[in-house]
């Protein structure tokens, strides 16, 4: 979203919260957001701060979620992301956001994607025609990678968890859905 979007001040402005990923004892996938939970470090356990719940530390991630936040900085500033690069740096995706890609590149283009964007965002014609471009070289990149084999769909946190082998011609890269 930052090349997209051309935002300049990410850099030391980056929000996120941390969770533990992991199985239970019914092989349900979990995410618990750490700052709820206290740890044992002897006891090899997480405990809730209010509610009567706890979990095995021992076969837990620790992961830094990120999320957008301050984006005040964007469209019509400097893109530094695309400035420096960043694009061609991105070797793993999660699948969901390559759809998610594809998926923006079109509505971008169409003519009630625009209208969207125009109202809701009060974004410019200059402006939806940035995003569009920025839109379209983050699609093509991502398309070009995929059916190469340079980017790996492997951020899934359950790939990790059962073990699964990594078999990239189980991805669709000739998207629309």
């Amino acid at each position: 979203m930052d090349y997209i979007l051309s935002q300049q001040d990410r850099f030391g402005n980056q929000h996120y919260y941390e969770y533990f990923f992991f199985k239970d004892l019914e092989g349900k996938y979990k995410k618990k957001r750490t700052s709820k939970y206290t740890i044992d470090e002897n006891l090899k356990k997480i405990t809730h701060k209010k509610k009567n719940e706890s979990f095995d530390y021992s076969m837990m991630s620790k992961v830094k979620v990120l999320f957008l936040k301050d984006n005040d900085c964007s469209i019509v500033k400097s893109n530094i992301s695309k400035m420096n690069g960043f694009l061609k740096k991105i070797k793993h995706l999660d699948y969901k956001l390559y759809k998610g890609v594809m998926n923006f590149q079109k509505l971008i283009q169409s003519e009630k994607g625009v209208s969207f964007f125009k109202e809701t965002a009060h974004l410019s014609d200059q402006d939806i025609v940035k995003v569009q471009k920025n839109t379209n070289e983050v699609a093509d990149y991502f398309k070009k990678s995929c059916l190469s084999g340079d980017i790996k769909f492997d951020l899934k946190f359950s790939t990790y968890f059962d073990n699964s082998t990594y078999d990239h011609s189980s991805f669709n890269c000739e998207l629309p859905l």
